[in-house]
């Protein structure tokens, strides 16, 4: 008999079948102790587990904390910590904050958490990651113990949807009694699991919360295992040492689809790559480089032959899973001779110094064949590039502290599925991106876009933004993800929804 269910992910259609075909290797241990085993890429995700200290919606983030809202398997944004909330004014949205929900030590939730967590993000000596990414919240007040009004610098639709993870609620009580350091080692939220331990390089292991507002998780036991290697972690799924492996190879697809018990996943993501090239640096200041380098490189080529077609092509640095992506705008052509005649007509010819593309490994299972692919067809027109591999932490933070040298491959999404977080994140005066290009033509459309509440006026605006960065061309423009998972026949898992998390509040197993 076989299961299957379809999760529909902001129009985009993941099927996950899930047949009873039997079971493999050592898979029913995990199964009789309840526990889950996911094989990670990257474990954890961000840098750290507390939530001001990263920008990325890991799983084991995702299933520890909640925010005011949530996001549903279709996409839809729905409540979470609070019950309801409605736009007082302009600048004023006012959440109505759920009763009786306890942190994992206990203590309860109130409206005085919602302003910590906002304070101690906001708070400079805390160096947190969160704060670009936040510049539209002003302030968080507290009305009363369940009731908070957040407030905006300027009209902010999509609010309700960017603060489901850019404000994860944290214990203040808690917090103050032990310091930001302790608290990152032994995290506490309000999630489905609660967490146990992190053995660095190995492991990360949560326990159910038990008295969970939406009801006690199934599943008792989740552990995330390390595996950077991507056939270490489909040996690990077909010896029934792992229940779930994500970032799965083209190559390893046949092999786990003819095994028994076992089945692969695909999910269409908002998660979009680039190279981003340091257009305040010669010879990239010049536009017409720019787009000869975007001319240079043929993405469709890419997408079929290193991703086994797991992947869309993109006309700029921005997910058509985000509201406000322009349909109409189209990706450049691979045009290698007007690559070659734009060089030309700069004056540049063969005279390009070696260039590098910084890649960091691991986080996705073919960031370095896609930038050497890319590195291939820059040589080939005339700007002579290699590829520099580097662990993918350290290259993240690396590049987004202003530090990379020329080129850089990097990958982002937007938590709200809206276009503002990539705008405003890339393209605005000060922001990440400002540290390698000129937002003078950009900025001001960007925070008019993420000020303009009527949703036509916006979609006017962010037309106009979109053609200026695909001329401007600050990034050579990728593709967005398709993820490939691989799991046990036996799960039952709405899947990962378009931002990449992997919520297992609703899974089990059958």
């Amino acid at each position: 008999m076989s299961i299957r269910t379809t999760i529909a992910i902001m129009g985009v259609t993941v099927a996950l079948l899930l047949a009873g075909c039997g079971s493999g290797g050592g898979e029913e241990t995990g199964e009789a102790r309840n526990e889950l085993r996911v094989a990670m890429a990257v474990m954890p995700k961000g840098p750290s587990l507390d939530p001001m200290l990263t920008t990325y919606g890991n799983p084991e983030m995702a299933n520890l904390y909640d925010g005011l809202t949530a996001i549903d398997a279709d996409g839809r944004i729905v409540p979470g910590l609070a019950t309801e909330w409605k736009s007082v004014d302009p600048t004023t949205w006012r959440f109505t904050l759920r009763k009786g929900v306890r942190f994992h030590n206990g203590e309860e939730f109130t409206a005085d958490d919602v302003v910590y967590s906002f304070e101690r993000m906001k708070d400079p000596a805390n160096e947190s990651t969160q704060v670009t990414q936040m510049a539209y919240l002003a302030g968080v007040k507290k009305v009363d113990d369940y009731t908070v009004d957040l407030i905006t610098a300027q009209p902010y639709a999509p609010l309700p949807a960017a603060v489901r993870v850019q404000l994860r609620i944290v214990p203040k009580d808690y917090i103050e009694k032990v310091g930001n350091a302790a608290f990152a080692k032994a995290p506490v939220g309000t999630g489905p699991y609660k967490f146990v331990e992190w053995v660095q390089d190995q492991r990360i292991v949560h326990a159910a919360n038990e008295n969970y507002w939406a009801g006690a998780p199934k599943i008792k036991k989740i552990t995330y295992l390390s595996a950077p290697e991507a056939s270490t972690r489909t040996s690990m799924l077909l010896a029934g040492e792992a229940d779930l492996i994500e970032a799965v190879l083209d190559t390893d697809v046949k092999r786990i689809e003819s095994a028994s018990g076992k089945q692969i996943v695909r999910a269409d993501t908002a998660y979009i790559n680039y190279i981003g090239i340091n257009a305040l640096k010669p010879p990239f200041d010049d536009v017409w480089v720019r787009q000869a380098m975007n001319y240079a490189v043929d993405v469709e080529t890419i997408i079929n032959s290193v991703l086994g077609g797991n992947g869309t092509l993109l006309p700029i640095s921005n997910s058509t899973n985000h509201a406000g992506f322009d349909p109409e705008l189209k990706p450049y052509p691979y045009d290698p001779d007007r690559a070659k005649a734009l060089l030309a007509e700069v004056g540049l010819g063969a005279n390009i110094p070696p260039q590098v593309i910084e890649v960091g490994q691991g986080r996705q299972p073919y960031n370095a064949e896609v930038a050497q692919a890319v590195a291939g067809y820059l040589t080939e027109v005339g700007i002579p590039t290699t590829v520099k591999v580097m662990e993918s932490a350290a290259q993240f933070e690396r590049y987004v502290g202003g530090k990379a040298d020329s080129l850089a491959y990097n990958g982002m999404t937007s938590f709200a599925l809206d276009s503002d977080a990539i705008f405003t994140l890339m393209f605005t005066d000060g922001s990440r991106g400002s540290q390698y290009f000129d937002t003078s033509k950009t900025s001001d459309l960007a925070l008019k876009g993420q000020g303009a509440a009527d949703p036509a006026k916006r979609a006017e605006i962010y037309r106009e933004l979109q053609q200026i960065i695909r001329e401007e061309a600050p990034h050579i423009f990728l593709f967005q993800t398709i993820d490939v998972y691989a799991a046990s026949d036996r799960l039952v898992w709405d899947g990962p929804v378009a931002t990449r998390e992997m919520p297992f509040a609703t899974a089990y197993f059958k």
